[in-house]
């Protein structure tokens, strides 16, 4: 069975916020003093895009970078005919704590996914270290 996630669960704000869905919020009242970011999909060729003020729409937008792998302007800076079928990230800031617990969670799964990977992609080298390691009782 295929499990597919239309939404990213975090986002990583280049001002170093971390943002939360909040669509995987299951107490509402808890986002009611949390900065939020509502940002629409950009692509990479429109982060040079030029805009009235004289900056750039990424300088200008607020971009985060999300888990989906897609960045996301902030949606007061995104013009409107940009925003056409394209993804919406609506986010709450996490506070110093949650960051922290993130972070651990993103790291161990980065690690158990890289572990992982190598077994698969070598797998007669794992299996030779196991029986090397077996063999001189290490």
């Amino acid at each position: 069975m295929k499990i597919e996630s239309h939404f990213p669960d975090l986002a990583f704000g280049f001002d170093g916020r971390m943002y939360v869905n909040i669509a995987g919020f299951d107490n509402p009242a808890r986002l009611s003093k949390r900065r939020k970011f509502i940002g629409w999909e950009l692509r990479s060729s429109e982060f040079s895009l030029e805009t009235a003020q004289g900056k750039t729409l990424a300088e200008l937008a607020g971009v985060v970078c999300a888990t989906d792998g897609k960045f996301y302007g902030n949606a007061d800076w995104v013009p409107v005919n940009l925003r056409q079928s394209r993804g919406c990230f609506r986010g709450a800031a996490l506070h110093r704590g949650e960051r922290t617990a993130a972070v651990e969670r993103i790291n161990r799964l980065a690690h158990d996914v890289s572990m992982r990977v190598q077994r698969i992609m070598k797998p007669g080298k794992a299996a030779s270290q196991r029986a090397r390691s077996a063999r001189d009782g290490t």
